[in-house]
C-alpha cells in the first residue's frame, strides 16, 4: 500500500471538517481502509474510508454495508441482542467522500481465544455458537439473505458482554435454499473448529473429514456432541435445517449450564411432555431428541444426580418414542393419500409393537379403522373425526360431541 494515500494520526476528516480525528490506522479491506478515530461527541469509532479508485460494483458493495448494518441492527434488536457492530448516522455534515461510521469492537477475534489444544472452552464456545447462529436466523428468515462472505476470523469475543460482535457485511447474497444451506454447513464447520480445534473439510455439501476422531471430542459434553452430530451428519438430509432449529438446540445447551437439577429435569419433563402428545412426526422426533440431550447431559454432569429409576424411566420413554415414530411416520403417508387400508396397517404393528406412544397409536388405529369403514368418503371428514378421536381418547365426550 502507498503509505501517501493513508491518512495520519491527528490528521481530521473529511477535508475542511474536524468530524473525525485519526487516531491509528487499523487495517485494509477490500473496498476500504478502516481507521479507529475520536468524533467530536467523543466516542471512539471504527472509520471506514472507501478507496477511491473503486470500480461501480465495488462502490455498491462498500455502500450496501450501510444498510446491511442497519437492517440488521434492527432486526437483532427484537431479541434483545447487540451482535453487530453499531452503525452511526448521526453526524451533521454534506461531503462528497464515502464512509461508514461504526462501533469500534473492543474485544478479540475468537481465533485468538484457542488454546494450545486448538479448542474454545466449552462454555464460551456454546455461547459463541448460539449468539452467531442467531445472526444467521435473522439474516435469513428476516432479511432473506444469506451470508456468502462468511468468515471466522469475522467473529469477535467481548468477554465483558459474554457475547459477539460479527463484522463485515457488505457482501450478503438474496436468500435461496441452496445459499442457506451452505451457510448452515459453513457455519458448522466453524462450530467444530470451536469446540474441537478442527475444521473438517468439506466437497460440495458432503463432508469428507470425521471430527470424531479427534482427541478433543471426547472431553465434550454429551449435549455438544449431540449438536455436532446432527450439524455435520454425512447425510444432509438429518442434519439442521434451518438456522432458527440450530438456535432452539444451542439455547436449551447454554441454558443447561447454569440449571439446577430441579431446573433441567422440569424441562426435561415438559419435552417428554409434548412430544408424547403431538402428532406431527417431525415436531415430536425433535422434542424426544431435545429430551435425550438434556438426559445425557445429566448423566454425564455430577450435579445433576438424578435418581437411577428416574433415569431408566426418562430413557425408557425417550428409547420407545424415538423408535416407535417410523410407523407413525409411514402410516401417515398412507393415511393421506387415502389408502387406508396400508395406513392402518402400520398404526397396527406401531400398536401391537408397543414402540413409540401407544396413546398415540391408538389414536391414529381407531381413525384407521373408522376411514375403512366409511370408504372413500372418509377423507372430508378426516381432519374432525381426527379431532374428535383426540378428545375421545381423552374422555373428553362433550368436546368431541360438539366437533360435530
Amino acid at each position: 500500500m502507498n503509505q501517501k494515500t493513508l491518512l495520519q494520526p491527528n490528521q481530521f476528516y473529511p477535508k475542511n471538517t474536524e468530524l473525525f480525528n485519526i487516531i491509528r490506522y487499523l487495517g485494509e479491506g477490500r473496498t476500504a481502509y478502516v481507521y479507529q478515530v475520536l468524533d467530536q461527541k467523543g466516542r471512539h469509532l471504527a472509520l471506514k474510508v472507501m478507496h477511491t479508485d473503486l470500480n461501480k460494483e465495488m462502490q455498491d458493495m462498500f455502500k450496501g454495508e450501510r444498510n446491511n448494518l442497519r437492517h440488521l441492527t434492527s432486526y437483532l434488536s427484537a431479541f434483545d441482542e447487540h451482535l453487530t457492530p453499531q452503525f452511526y448516522d448521526d453526524f451533521d455534515i454534506s461531503s462528497d467522500e464515502e464512509f461508514i461510521a461504526q462501533e469500534l469492537v473492543q474485544g478479540e477475534q475468537i481465533v485468538n481465544l484457542e488454546k494450545s489444544s486448538g479448542a474454545i472452552s466449552e462454555k464460551t464456545g456454546t455461547i459463541i455458537v448460539e449468539k452467531f447462529a442467531l445472526v444467521l436466523q435473522v439474516l435469513h428468515e428476516n432479511m432473506r439473505k444469506t451470508y456468502s462472505d462468511m468468515k471466522y476470523q469475522n467473529i469477535w469475543w467481548l468477554e465483558d458482554e459474554q457475547s459477539i460482535r460479527v463484522t463485515d457485511w457488505n457482501v450478503i447474497d438474496d436468500f435461496t435454499d441452496e445459499g442457506m444451506k451452505r451457510d448452515l454447513l459453513k457455519f458448522a464447520t466453524y462450530a467444530a473448529r470451536i469446540f474441537v480445534g478442527q475444521m473438517p473439510r468439506t466437497q460440495g455439501n458432503l463432508i469428507t473429514e470425521d471430527i470424531r476422531k479427534n482427541p478433543n471430542w471426547e472431553k465434550l459434553s454429551f449435549g455438544t456432541q449431540h449438536f455436532l452430530r446432527k450439524a455435520l451428519h454425512t447425510n444432509p438430509k438429518y442434519r439442521y435445517q434451518s438456522a432458527k432449529e440450530m438456535r432452539e438446540d444451542l439455547v436449551l445447551l447454554t441454558q443447561a449450564w447454569s440449571w439446577d437439577r430441579n431446573e433441567l429435569v422440569k424441562s426435561l419433563l415438559e419435552y417428554l411432555d409434548e412430544a408424547e402428545s403431538e402428532d406431527e412426526r417431525k415436531i415430536a422426533l425433535a422434542h424426544y431428541q431435545r429430551a435425550k440431550m438434556l438426559l445425557e447431559i445429566a448423566n454425564a454432569t455430577e450435579r445433576y444426580r438424578l435418581r437411577p429409576g428416574d433415569k431408566d424411566e426418562y430413557a425408557h420413554r425417550i428409547n420407545r418414542g424415538i423408535s416407535g415414530t417410523d410407523f407413525i411416520a409411514i402410516g401417515l403417508e398412507f393415511y393421506a393419500s387415502t389408502d387406508y387400508k396400508r395406513a392402518l396397517e402400520n398404526f397396527e404393528a406401531g400398536y401391537k409393537k408397543g414402540s413409540g406412544d401407544i396413546a398415540l397409536y391408538r389414536r391414529w388405529r381407531d381413525l384407521g379403522k373408522m376411514a375403512i369403514s366409511v370408504g372413500e368418503e372418509f377423507a372430508q371428514y378426516s381432519k374432525i373425526m381426527h379431532d374428535a378421536v383426540i378428545e375421545l381418547n381423552k374422555e373428553n365426550y362433550s368436546a368431541a360431541v360438539r366437533l360435530f
